[in-house]
């Protein structure tokens, strides 16, 4: 899965601006090695409105993400078909 998203580029454009993202769910996060106020969010990446990716993230306070420092892919499409870890 985390091929896939890599191939497709999804998070590079995600932060070039070419995607848009939603946040279906945020809440603390309870890892004990990330920093006090971080986040554990669901969004769906969206690219001129369609779902093209629904990923799983640590956002911490200063704005960075953590754990792995890339968002982790929970489903992905390409070519209409859906993915899903």
């Amino acid at each position: 899965m985390r091929r896939r998203l890599n191939d497709g580029r999804y998070w590079e454009r995600a932060q070039n601006g070419k995607r848009t993202g939603q946040i279906l769910r945020s809440k603390p996060c309870r890892l004990a090695s990330e920093p006090a106020g971080t986040l554990r969010r669901i969004e769906a990446d969206k690219d001129e409105g369609t779902r093209v990716a629904l990923v799983h993230r640590y956002l911490r306070p200063d704005g960075s993400i953590g754990a792995s420092g890339r968002p982790d892919s929970e489903e992905a499409s390409k070519d209409g078909i859906i993915y899903v870890v």
